[in-house]
């Protein structure tokens, strides 16, 4: 039985000397961060001036303001708690700015676009070769026309002078021709690379 006793007023002691060295703990750092501003605001005035009192007297003052514009010295300890604040914010606003759409899922959106401006670059070159290859083909019309029409005054005024003419326009329609197939060509290319584009694109969805 007095060894029970022995052990619990052991123990009993043992958590009093503990809670007497938090206390004198906590007023140790309390008195430091009270004296901290006058120490360094008279070693300041002590290099400046040699006189210790006034940079002691400045910070005294401070220290003063400051716990009555906090209302006490819960302020001693704010560096702890803002610290842990901190670090909670920081980890909250990181699992907060984590992406709404998976990477996946954005990479494939990105992918998809790329592969339709590439289809809509494509589909504005099958339309720059099919005008030209229009405007080529009623050019060669136009010269087909002229063809005929001298060789008809060939027959009627019996000269062949009209007929080297009518040559002349049918050799201008032929290259023409050759020029609307070399577009036709051309188009039918950049139609073809718009449709793979656009066949990518939909395999990106």
């Amino acid at each position: 039985m007095e060894v029970l006793v022995g052990i619990i007023l052991a123990a009993l002691g043992l958590w009093i000397a503990f809670k007497l060295l938090v206390w004198a703990l906590v007023a140790l750092r309390i008195i430091f961060q009270l004296c901290v501003a006058p120490l360094i605001a008279g070693a300041i005035t002590w290099w400046l001036w040699d006189n210790v009192w006034i940079g002691v007297g400045i910070g005294a003052a401070i220290v003063l303001f400051i716990t009555i514009k906090e209302g006490g010295l819960g302020w001693v300890f704010d560096n702890d708690s803002s610290s842990s604040s901190g670090s909670y914010t920081g980890s909250r606003t990181s699992s907060v700015s984590a992406p709404d759409i998976p990477e996946y899922d954005r990479n494939a959106s990105a992918n998809r676009k790329y592969h339709l401006q590439v289809a809509e670059s494509y589909q504005s070159n099958y339309e720059y070769n099919k005008q030209k290859a229009e405007e080529r083909l009623r050019q060669a019309k136009t010269y087909m026309s002229e063809a005929d029409y001298c060789r008809n005054k060939a027959s009627l005024y019996d000269d062949t002078s009209y007929l080297d003419e009518a040559r002349r326009y049918e050799e201008m329609a032929g290259r023409e021709i050759d020029e609307a197939q070399s577009f036709c060509r051309e188009a039918e290319r950049y139609q073809n690379l718009a449709n793979e584009a656009i066949h990518t694109a939909n395999m990106c969805s």
